[in-house]
């Protein structure tokens, strides 16, 4: 395998000879600093197969083994060319879009979750993360600003449904930053790696049981943060009779008057559960 996909003179020259182009807009910014990829990898366990979620030009993918790894990309041009470049026993290249993608088809019990994540994706993947039962644990890349939304305290500006979502299903660590100017093109912003890690027990259910409730909580908080405008009493009032709001309010222990994002994620489990 002599393909270097942490040399941009390299990636420039090949990306021209094809004809392909990378567009922001699709969050093909790709990482070329082989330190920072050496150190992502180093925290991806060596026992467990690999699902690599947006190989892009294989910066990551090519570190990988021994490790076995399944590399999904979305994008046919970038698939097309990595193909050609990338060969490897231990790697299996798949042209899919992962929010799609059929999992139970590679047959696998567990997989580590591994992905640079686009912007525009972070949320849904972060999403069926959870929901899968063959995730317990992943090493993900996201901007700085999509870390922040995940991490966001109550009562803070971008406290919302994502954030008590990740907050009551996923611990979440911080690693290390990654510079913007790390990734070719250069984006505009700088990156976070972090960990995710499925908590053991979510409202009484056990991880394997996420998917579920994390459908019917964030229905339930689709309707409790439906305008921030509104006091979470006049919300929750709009789809429950008047009266069985304000019992289960005084059950929780949570004002009629407080707004969505001055409700805790521990106050939301307990909302959820009262109103049943």
């Amino acid at each position: 395998m002599n393909w270097n996909p942490h040399k941009t003179s390299e990636i420039e020259r090949v990306l021209r000879e094809r004809g392909l182009w990378l567009a922001r807009s699709r969050g093909q910014n790709y990482l070329v600093d082989r330190d920072i990829a050496s150190r992502i990898v180093s925290c991806v366990p060596v026992t467990q197969p690999v699902l690599e979620v947006g190989c892009g030009l294989g910066a990551l993918t090519v570190l990988l083994p021994p490790r076995r790894v399944y590399a999904l990309e979305v994008d046919h041009g970038i698939f097309s060319l990595v193909s050609e470049l990338i060969s490897h026993p231990c790697i299996q290249l798949r042209e899919a879009d992962f929010l799609r993608f059929d999992l139970d088809s590679l047959g696998e019990q567990r997989l580590f979750f591994l992905s640079n994540l686009p912007y525009s994706i972070s949320g849904e993947a972060i999403r069926r993360f959870i929901d899968e039962r063959v995730f317990e644990e992943g090493i993900v890349m996201v901007q700085k600003e999509f870390f922040e939304r995940m991490i966001v305290p109550v009562g803070e500006k971008n406290y919302g449904v994502f954030a008590v979502l990740v907050q009551s299903f996923l611990e979440v660590d911080k690693l290390f930053m990654v510079p913007k100017g790390c990734f070719f093109p250069v984006p505009s912003v700088d990156s976070v790696v972090i960990r995710i890690r499925k908590k053991m027990v979510v409202m009484g259910k056990r991880r394997e049981d996420f998917a579920p409730l994390q459908e019917s909580f964030r229905a339930f908080l689709l309707k409790g943060f439906g305008s921030k405008r509104k006091t979470l009493f006049n919300n929750l009032r709009s789809k429950e009779p008047k009266e069985r709001v304000e019992m289960v309010l005084r059950e929780v222990g949570v004002g009629g008057e407080v707004r969505p994002e001055e409700v805790s994620v521990e106050q939301w489990q307990k909302l959820f559960l009262a109103m049943g």
